[in-house]
């Protein structure tokens, strides 16, 4: 986990994420992407694919929801290995809706 301080110069951030031995960024996607982060998250994975570190992106979209540039999709099936998880969502099945008012209180 990076417990740096957020208010470190962005280089120096992302110098930290790329130099970790395994790094997972969680919910990819989810947030609406930017020409910022999209810069970001490609400096990041090019740094790390360099040094040979592996990286886990975990996201509950399929690759063709995923709203990014070319450039860093491309990046994504070169360097990513893709692990698909059928599962069904925790939160649904575990949310209070599908409890009794006894379980709940």
């Amino acid at each position: 986990a990076f417990n740096g301080p957020l208010d470190a110069p962005l280089p120096k951030i992302i110098k930290l994420f790329a130099g970790v031995s395994c790094l997972v960024i969680d919910d990819v996607g989810t947030a609406a992407w930017t020409d910022a982060r999209r810069d970001r998250l490609q400096q990041i994975l090019d740094l790390r694919e360099a040094q040979r570190l592996p990286t886990v992106i975990t996201t509950n979209l399929k690759k063709s929801d995923l709203d990014m540039a070319a450039r860093l999709k491309s990046r994504f099936s070169g360097l990513l290995y893709p692990v698909v998880a059928t599962w069904a969502d925790y939160r649904e099945t575990h949310s209070v809706r599908n409890c009794t008012p006894e379980e709940v209180f």
